[in-house]
């Protein structure tokens, strides 16, 4: 399907998206605050589950926000997380909660119950960082990517999308896409720092795993079993990366190195160990939406970034800024347009409510920049 003119929406039909739900903007009661939201997901019956990663918990909540329970504390013992970063909901409504710097995920139940754990930490030279699940059919699956410096073959490295179970047991791997290396080995073995070399991405999307790299707009839709069934394009031009957005980063180097107390010398040794792409990627994140469609956000270049966000940038190599600007793909890859999302990507859910109604629930932040779980409802979506 390859998508080159207009959008199909016209002028007024991008989807729209009322408030219905805040969780987490309490003043007076702890329970219902959050430190820093790492990931949301929703359960069939529509329960909401919250990653707090700087309390190092789950907590469960209902369809109209009241705390149903919380479980976790910090620590690498049972019942405890140290870097709490993601949740999946698997069959029967169990959570995967996956902790990094433990290298396991949990699994638990939404009345707190914990029911053991299995690996995430690297074996066989692969890393598993990135992981999904498939509402319509419970599938997880993961990205094994190679670790730095580890199994490159001649023709390239390449990561591999492997179907999982709820206890972690591998199966069927559905596609491979190429690894790209952020970090690479200079003269005299000094490190190389790339800013914003592209990366492979997929999500699973109605029993479907779509894969892409986000250097090109091109996305292939595979089957559990590997087999491709759709390829999608869209045309756009690239976004070069410009000197203006260098110094973005180069003046975030000098910033940190004052706070710190490091020498001149050695800020100048470490802007001199970045490398820069000639453009952006094509995009940052994907997601699953409603009704097979497929949401692709768009990046966000440095030089557009306001002070604040100046001032959060990791200058290490950190995440590429995305947009609130969303390219929608209908079910069968035709290019609808560009809606707004007004949640940031940390696992998108959405779900129909009892009147019909398609609804989305995200991470989002208060003028002040409180954290807090928002849920909206989709109007103006028509899956037909």
């Amino acid at each position: 399907v390859e998508n080159h003119g207009a959008p199909m929406w016209g002028e007024d039909d991008a989807w729209a998206f009322t408030p219905v739900l805040s969780i987490g903007l309490s003043d007076d009661d702890p329970r219902y605050q959050f430190g820093s939201i790492s990931s949301v997901a929703w359960l069939s019956d529509g329960t909401i589950a919250v990653a707090d990663q700087m309390a190092h918990n789950v907590r469960f909540f209902s369809g109209d926000g009241t705390l149903l329970a919380s479980v976790g504390r910090e620590g690498s013992g049972p019942e405890e997380f140290r870097e709490l970063y993601d949740l999946l909901v698997g069959p029967s409504d169990t959570v995967v909660a996956l902790d990094g710097a433990s290298g396991r995920a949990t699994r638990i139940t939404s009345d707190g119950k914990w029911h053991g754990s299995f690996s995430i930490a690297s074996q066989d030279g692969f890393m598993s960082w990135y992981w999904a699940e498939d509402d319509a059919t419970g599938h997880l699956a993961t990205l094994l990517e190679p670790r730095y410096g580890q199994l490159a073959p001649a023709d390239g490295r390449f990561g591999f999308v492997v179907l999982r179970d709820i206890h972690g047991r591998s199966f069927d791997t559905i596609a491979r896409v190429p690894a790209t290396e952020a970090l690479t080995a200079g003269r005299g073995g000094a490190m190389l720092i790339h800013h914003y070399r592209g990366r492979g991405e997929f999500a699973l999307c109605d029993g479907n795993a779509v894969v892409g790299h986000t250097d090109d707009l091109v996305f292939r839709w595979h089957r559990v079993d590997g087999t491709v069934i759709r390829i999608v394009t869209l045309e756009r031009a690239s976004t070069p990366i410009t000197e203006v957005d260098q110094r973005v980063i180069f003046n975030a180097v000098d910033r940190i190195a004052r706070e710190r107390g490091i020498s001149p010398a050695e800020a100048a040794r470490a802007k001199a160990s970045m490398r820069f792409e000639e453009h952006y990627p094509a995009w940052r994140k994907m997601v699953c939406g409603p009704a097979g469609t497929l949401l692709v956000q768009r990046p966000r270049p440095l030089r557009d970034l306001s002070e604040e966000e100046v001032a959060q940038l990791s200058p290490g190599g950190g995440d590429l800024p995305g947009s609130d600007s969303w390219d929608v793909f209908e079910a069968t890859g035709r290019y609808l347009g560009v809606v707004p999302l007004p949640a940031k990507p940390a696992r998108h859910a959405f779900r129909q409510d009892a009147a019909g109604n398609w609804l989305m629930i995200g991470k989002t932040q208060d003028d002040f920049g409180v954290p807090y779980v928002g849920v909206w409802r989709m109007d103006g979506f028509d899956p037909d």
